[in-house]
C-alpha cells in the first residue's frame, strides 16, 4: 500500500505568509524522512492546519483538514465543525506570543512524529480536541526530571482540565515504572486525568517533559 504523507500547513497572520509547516514521506526502506513538500500532483490535501494571530472576522475555508486557530487570550472565535482554538495561558506578555505558538505547533505536530511505548496518533488528537465541548484550549509544559512534588506542585498551578497529556522523553527510553509515577502524579494533581488521552513519545533532542493540552478552569 502506498504510503500517504502527513502534511501540515501553517497560514501566519503575524507575518503574512502560508507555507508547508511539516510532511512526512516514506523512502523505499519504509523509513520516515521529515520535511519534504509533498510531490506537485497530490491534491489530497493537508491533514492539520495552523492559522495563527488570525483577523476577528477570518472565516477558514470548508474542508476535512483540521484546523487549529493559535491565538493570544482572544478573540475567542464561533467556530464550525473540525476547527479548534487554542489560546496562550492568561497573563502571557503579548511580545512572547510567537514564541509561545512555535513551541505549541511543534509539540503538537510531536505527538504524531515521535512514537514510543505508549502510543498517541492523530485520532488521539482529535478525540481529545472534541472533548473540549467547542471550549477553547490552552496547552501547558512541565519539565518531569524533578521530584514528585515538584512535579505535584508545578502541575497544580496550571489550574485546568486536561484533555491530553502526551510525555516525550528523550533520547533514551525511560523506565515504564518511571512513566507511571508521572501519571499518578498527573491523576492526583488534575481532575479528570484518569479519562484523558495519554501516550509517551521519543524524541532525540529533549529532556523529559509533560506536554498537555485542557481547558481553562
Amino acid at each position: 500500500m502506498e504510503h500517504k504523507p502527513f502534511t501540515v500547513r501553517c497560514r501566519n497572520h503575524l507575518k503574512g505568509v502560508t507555507f508547508l509547516f511539516y510532511s512526512d514521506v516514506r523512502d523505499p526502506g519504509g523509513n520516515w524522512v521529515a520535511d519534504v513538500p509533498p510531490p506537485p500532483e497530490n491534491r489530497r490535501g493537508y491533514d492539520l492546519e495552523f492559522v495563527l494571530a488570525a483577523p476577528a472576522g477570518y472565516v477558514p475555508e470548508v474542508s476535512r483538514t483540521l484546523t487549529l486557530f493559535v491565538d493570544h487570550a482572544d478573540p475567542l472565535r464561533d467556530l464550525p465543525d473540525n476547527c479548534f482554538q487554542l489560546i496562550a495561558p492568561y497573563g502571557s506578555l503579548q511580545g512572547l506570543f510567537g514564541v509561545w505558538a512555535e513551541q505549541v505547533m511543534a509539540s503538537v505536530i510531536d505527538i504524531v512524529r515521535y512514537s514510543g511505548p505508549v502510543c498517541t496518533d492523530f485520532a488521539d488528537l482529535v478525540s481529545a480536541l472534541n472533548a473540549s465541548g467547542g471550549m477553547a484550549v490552552t496547552a501547558a509544559w512541565v519539565d518531569c526530571e524533578c521530584s514528585e512534588q515538584e512535579l505535584l506542585s508545578q502541575l497544580r498551578q496550571l489550574r485546568i482540565r486536561p484533555l491530553l497529556c502526551h510525555v516525550i522523553g528523550g533520547p533514551e527510553l525511560i523506565h515504564i515504572s518511571s512513566f507511571t509515577r508521572i501519571l499518578d502524579v498527573v491523576e492526583a494533581a488534575l481532575p479528570g486525568a484518569e479519562e484523558i488521552v495519554l501516550g509517551y513519545g521519543i524524541h532525540p533532542n529533549k529532556r523529559t517533559t509533560l506536554f498537555l493540552l485542557g481547558v481553562l478552569i
